[in-house]
């Protein structure tokens, strides 16, 4: 597996993978290799600090062998595969064992056809690509004469042989159709077998569900939007949330990595948005849930706590279509979410409180302000927007860009008005992806990507000191100021060959962080212990 690199100065080694794929006598079989190449020496006017590894792949793939009625292989036939949705075509030629294959295809529905002089024209009229899957097809031409054209509805999703890693995917019917609670895409990640879900372990991200595979704790999960990487390279786990609205489906991998895939131990987790197509399509959405349907816990109860105030309001929708038919789309998604809830305040906490509030209690400025509850309101944004272009029967490319923005009050265990604080976040994604088909066999992919991320958790009140009692704290909160901030820019290019019966890949993946880091500085001002 391709390894992080060591930094030096003014020069960089670089990991590249390729794997390729021997198929023999109609049986599949998969060898991974992965080699250390190419040292650049790069004239900088400052020291950097970057890491570089191999290719990963957020497409799919449709792959099979032409034979005719007796089942013997045919040479030579054109097959032509077409995007349903945008018309987009690529056209390969069956080699002499008859084996086809067209590599980096968008996840949509597509038509197949296989045509040859001296057979009936073979279509099928849908099979489906998803997310980092191949899908086999196989095609049996008829003597012409015998019929016109041999038509298959569609093709059922087989067992693909052709790799070995562990995963699933969560195609758009599942992404469309699931109900949500909170409408959190990482829920549906949960479907695939070997992922659970875990806690928030970080305080930028407990509105994000977090996933662990294989029982580890769900930050070393290597996660990426139309290709773009999405983790947090300081505690781990994603950062950038997305609209379910935005989603055309996503691929989580479980074990047994490509070499196109790697630096993850946990699990690769390859979110492909939504695209236009030739038909106008959109969406609308709207939830509403209010304290009403909630029922008081037992232990609320039993202490004469009512139960807390609550109420969401989630609402968006989404936009697609056609800016030139089968050359140009765009794809626009919306989703906000009002959240005003509140944190009940222990009754005995209160009552301390109260009491020392009432015997005007003031301890070098810091005086309590009790509260039965605590607001914590939360609202969140999530905006997605993508334009595809095909400039030529042989390049194609598309520009997304996701935006998060979020903002929540007293997140960080308060339980007095004076220990406030505020919590926001914003997140931006951007990618471009180019594709272009230099020959039937060759194949290349060049992305381009930026991502910003930053988190800040602070405090509008800022007391002289904090004070803590055995029960209860007022004064400033002990959990601010912290930030997190985090800045990348990435290039990654693909080059995919066919040739016989090998498929080849060759691949780099550079990434740029100017900006990783940030603060935690606990206890802001001086604290004052009471013990009895």
């Amino acid at each position: 597996m391709p390894q992080l690199l060591t930094m030096y100065p003014f020069s960089i080694v670089i990991v590249q993978g390729f794997s390729f794929r021997l198929k023999e006598d109609g049986f599949a079989m998969s060898r991974k290799k992965t080699f250390f190449c190419v040292i650049f020496n790069l004239l900088l006017a400052c020291s950097l600090s970057a890491t570089i590894w191999a290719q990963g792949s957020e497409l799919g793939s449709i792959e099979g062998t032409v034979t005719d009625k007796s089942g013997a292989v045919v040479p030579g036939v054109t097959v032509t595969v077409k995007n349903k949705a945008t018309g987009f075509e690529r056209v390969v030629v069956s080699e002499d064992n008859g084996y086809y294959r067209v590599p980096s295809l968008q996840a949509g529905k597509y038509t197949l056809t296989a045509e040859l002089a001296g057979f009936s024209k073979f279509l099928v009229e849908e099979t489906i690509v998803n997310v980092g899957t191949s899908t086999n097809v196989k095609v049996t031409l008829e003597p012409a004469g015998t019929q016109e054209v041999v038509t298959v509805s569609s093709v059922a999703a087989l067992v693909d042989t052709s790799k070995t890693d562990v995963g699933g995917v969560v195609d758009n019917r599942a992404v469309e159709n699931q109900p949500l609670n909170g409408r959190n895409f990482s829920s549906l990640a949960l479907m695939i077998p070997g992922a659970r879900p875990v806690g928030a372990w970080d305080p930028t991200k407990t509105r994000i569900g977090a996933i662990s595979i294989a029982g580890a704790g769900g930050r070393n999960i290597n996660t990426t939007i139309d290709g773009i990487d999405n983790k947090d390279n300081t505690v781990g786990g994603y950062v950038q949330n997305i609209s379910i609205e935005a989603i055309q489906e996503f691929a989580l991998k479980t074990q047994r990595f490509s070499a196109a895939d790697g630096r993850s131990q946990g699990g690769l987790l390859s979110i492909v948005t939504k695209s236009g197509s030739n038909r106008f399509h959109g969406s609308w959405f709207s939830f509403f849930r209010n304290d009403k349907l909630n029922a008081n816990d037992y232990f609320s109860k039993k202490q004469g706590a009512s139960k807390p105030d609550f109420s969401r309001k989630q609402f968006g929708g989404s936009i697609g279509g056609p800016i030139a038919k089968d050359k140009a789309f765009f794809f626009f998604a919306i989703e906000r979410l009002n959240e005003d809830q509140s944190l009940i305040v222990p009754p005995n906490s209160f009552k301390e409180l109260s009491a020392l509030k009432a015997s005007g209690v003031s301890i070098y400025g810091a005086v309590p302000n009790p509260a039965q509850q605590i607001p914590t309101p939360f609202t969140n944004t999530l905006t997605t927007a993508r334009l595809d272009f095909a400039f030529t029967e042989k390049n194609n490319a598309y520009l997304s860009w996701s935006e998060n923005r979020d903002n929540t009050l007293n997140d960080q265990g308060t339980e007095d008005l004076t220990t406030n604080n505020f919590n926001k976040n914003k997140n931006e994604l951007f990618s471009f992806v180019l594709n272009s088909v230099l020959s039937p066999t060759k194949l290349n992919q060049f992305t381009a990507g930026y991502s910003y991320w930053n988190n800040l958790i602070d405090s509008d009140n800022y007391s002289p000191i904090t004070v803590s009692f055995a029960n209860v704290t007022f004064g400033t909160n002990g959990n601010v100021p912290q930030q997190s901030y985090q800045v990348k820019w990435q290039l990654k290019d693909a080059f995919s060959w066919t040739a016989g019966n090998h498929g080849w890949k060759f691949g780099v993946d550079y990434v740029f962080e100017p900006k990783l880091g940030g603060f935690f500085k606990f206890t802001p001002v001086p604290s004052l212990t009471f013990f009895d």
